[in-house]
């Protein structure tokens, strides 16, 4: 059994071991925990290709001599609240279109029940495959490809997909970052 000056003897020198690190020379002594730098891209949702004027030449019919370009952080900013801005606009012609529908089911086809979910679009619900360019007016052009996140796309990070029907599952549209403007819109239509 320990004698009470052992014990003593044993916390002294414990004691003195925590106080010798927390008085080690200044240079020694590590700051503040780093902080991990943010991604430059949630690649859990996006995926980046590089432009391939064989594989992309239906995306980009008639656009001219282009070349592959990258995005800067700035920019995905920008693609991101041009992006939100299109599928708002987008969904307010929609909802409008859903309404008159709703109207004329009512009075025809009370049974039938139109869900918003599959006329408006909810962004924070899809993936995204971006293929960014510089058309022969070195304007930014992205293509973004967005589709249901919840579908059976394993391959999505690096292969396009491309499919038909599907209705607001899938739809792509271009953004000129230069210009700040969309076009092409293009939603599926349901089979």
């Amino acid at each position: 059994m320990p004698t009470l000056r052992t014990l003593a003897a044993s916390f002294l020198a414990l004691l003195a071991g925590c106080q010798a690190r927390e008085s080690a020379p200044a240079a020694a002594q590590l700051g503040p925990p780093a902080v991990a730098p943010r991604p430059a891209v949630d690649t859990s949702r996006v995926a980046i290709f590089p432009y391939d004027a064989r594989r992309d030449q239906y995306i980009f019919q008639n656009a001219g001599p282009l070349k592959a370009t990258a995005l800067s952080m700035a920019e995905f900013a920008i693609v991101d609240s041009l992006l939100a801005a299109c599928v708002k606009e987008y969904n307010q012609a929609q909802a409008v279109e859903l309404e008159d529908m709703r109207k004329v089911m009512h009075k025809d086809y009370f049974a039938v029940q139109l869900h918003e979910e599959r006329y408006l679009i909810n962004l924070a619900n899809y993936k995204r495959q971006l293929i960014t360019v510089t058309n022969a007016k070195s304007e930014k052009v992205v293509w973004i490809n967005c589709f249901y996140r919840e579908g059976s796309h394993a391959s999505w990070r690096h292969q396009l997909i491309e499919v038909d029907d599907g209705g607001n599952c899938y739809f792509n549209i271009k953004l000129n970052l230069t210009r700040r403007t969309w076009y092409d819109v293009m939603v599926n239509g349901v089979a």
